[in-house]
This record gives structure tokens, sequence and C-alpha cells, in this order.
């Protein structure tokens, strides 16, 4: 069954969204929306640490552009 009316008014649509913008405004007040909203700011960090950890790899692997020079031949060196 559905509660909602067929035809509401404008008067009941401005008071059915003042009370969900109301709610969703006190969500992190209530014992549950404090639970979410912690968890959700631990997931999002081990998230952000791990794009940076990622990050940091990316980066390390790029060459720096100064490679190290290759052992020169010389040739005074003593030959058997």
């Amino acid at each position: 069954m559905n509660n909602r009316p067929r035809n509401p008014t404008p008067r009941d649509r401005q008071v059915a969204e003042e009370a969900m913008s109301h709610e969703e405004a006190n969500f992190p007040e209530t014992p549950t929306g404090v639970k979410l909203v912690r968890q959700a700011q631990i997931i999002g960090g081990f998230l952000l640490l791990i794009g940076a950890v990622l990050f940091g790899l990316l980066v390390a692997s790029f060459p720096t552009g100064e490679e190290p020079p290759a052992n020169p031949d010389t040739p005074n060196q003593i030959t058997p």
C-alpha cells in the first residue's frame, strides 16, 4: 500500500522537503549516523593511504634522468 497522497499540494511538498532535509542534516547526530560517519572516515583514510602509496611507487618507478655512467673501456689496462 502506498501512504502518499494522490494529489499533494505545494504545502505538502514543502513540508516533506523540509522534513527530509532536516532529517539528512541531523543524520550524523544520531548514534547510527555517528557510527557510519566514523566508518566512512576510516575507510576514506585507508583508501587515501593506499592511493598515496601507489602514487609513490608509480613516481619512484620512473627514471630520474641521471643514469649512472657505464664503465668506460680503459685502454691502458694491462692485457696478458
